[in-house]
């Protein structure tokens, strides 16, 4: 499918099933950063991931009758050279806080916000969430303590109608796309514009029991903390920065960026790509409309390559590089190896800063 819209998922709730919403963009405002927790070291639930379709071994609705999809997938690098979605995420986290309808996940990116009208009301604190994006579609499981299969799945993505005598619907998971009956909800997808994206709600088996608006909301916090079994890569638009937090529009909602990720002068209206995997963080700042990053920013951990720490290696979204450092020898001494650092690329590709980060 390629749709577009907001890592905001809204749907209408079950009272307003004629009125279903697209999945609207989270609103700057409506996630405090002072409300936003600590980073915590614990790592999210393995899974087996590809950048061409995040997918998790671990969860299989009842009535899945596939095999592992990941069997025939590529190993991640080979895969990363192969033609990738424009966006895709993988990320675990677990529940920590939960009130007036927002549910609060601690993962090790940071903080991920979760707020729904009816089908959240009985998350609580210490509970699983899993979250998968793949280009415009998302997948966000709920998992109870302990539990590997989820008690709740809310599915957005724009259906593609399989059968209008059943209301059946085609929407992208992660073990592949899926036909849903919406069964006692499927007059509301004759009210739904052609194209327009809708939000399922799924029971443990896997059978539909609701539509429900549901908003999703990501912080980036810090650069430099390992993210096992986490990937993203998200393009937008920045729409404001404040207190140090830059809010990046994206194809699936508002992705905001925290200043401990390394980027610096980010102002409205430049274009932003974030690139991040288990070890590395790689920030592209553009002015809107230009196809070459003015800035780049890459976090990661010192790794030299000559015995007079003049050259470091680094990884990039297009491999491996190796670069010289601009210090004199006495300030090189000063990175020890395994250092986390963000060096600063100018749109020459010459790097121009490198930076300790704190």
């Amino acid at each position: 499918m390629d749709c577009s819209r907001s890592i905001v998922c809204r749907v209408a709730p079950c009272a307003l099933l004629m009125s279903l919403l697209a999945v609207g963009s989270l609103k700057a405002d409506q996630t405090v950063p002072e409300e936003r927790p600590l980073l915590t070291d614990e790592p999210a639930a393995a899974g087996r991931t590809s950048p061409t379709g995040p997918v998790s071994s671990s969860h299989r609705h009842e009535d899945t009758a596939q095999g592992d999809p990941t069997d025939q997938l590529p190993s991640t690098e080979h895969a990363a050279a192969a033609a990738e979605p424009s966006s895709y995420i993988q990320l675990t986290g677990r529940v920590w806080r939960v009130k007036s309808g927002f549910v609060f996940v601690r993962t090790p990116v940071g903080t991920l916000t979760l707020f729904s009208d009816g089908g959240l009301r009985n998350v609580k604190a210490g509970e699983t969430v899993r979250l998968w994006t793949r280009e415009s579609n998302v997948v966000v499981d709920i998992l109870k303590k302990g539990q590997t299969t989820p008690y709740q799945r809310f599915i957005t993505g724009t259906p593609v109608l399989t059968s209008p005598e059943q209301g059946e619907i085609l929407l992208w998971t992660p073990e592949g796309d899926r036909t849903l009956a919406l069964k006692g909800n499927k007059d509301a997808l004759a009210s739904a514009k052609q194209g327009t994206p809708i939000t399922v709600q799924l029971d443990q088996a896997g059978d539909v029991v609701g539509l429900w608006r549901l908003n999703v909301d990501i912080q980036i916090s810090d650069g430099t903390k390992k993210r096992q079994g986490t990937l993203m890569k998200l393009a937008g638009t920045v729409s404001r920065v404040k207190a140090g937090y830059a809010f990046v529009e994206t194809q699936i909602g508002t992705l905001t960026l925290s200043k401990k990720t390394g980027f610096l002068n980010v102002k409205a209206g430049q274009e932003v790509t974030v690139w991040l995997n288990e070890h590395h963080l790689v920030i592209d700042v553009r002015q809107k409309g230009e196809p070459t990053p003015a800035h780049r920013f890459i976090t990661g951990k010192v790794v030299y390559t000559s015995r007079d720490k003049s050259t470091i290696k680094i990884w990039t979204p297009e491999g491996e590089k190796t670069v010289s450092l601009p210090q004199g020898r006495t300030q090189r001494r000063s990175f020890r190896e395994g250092t986390p650092i963000t060096v600063q690329f100018n749109g020459s590709g010459e790097v121009i800063a490198v930076r300790k980060v704190r």
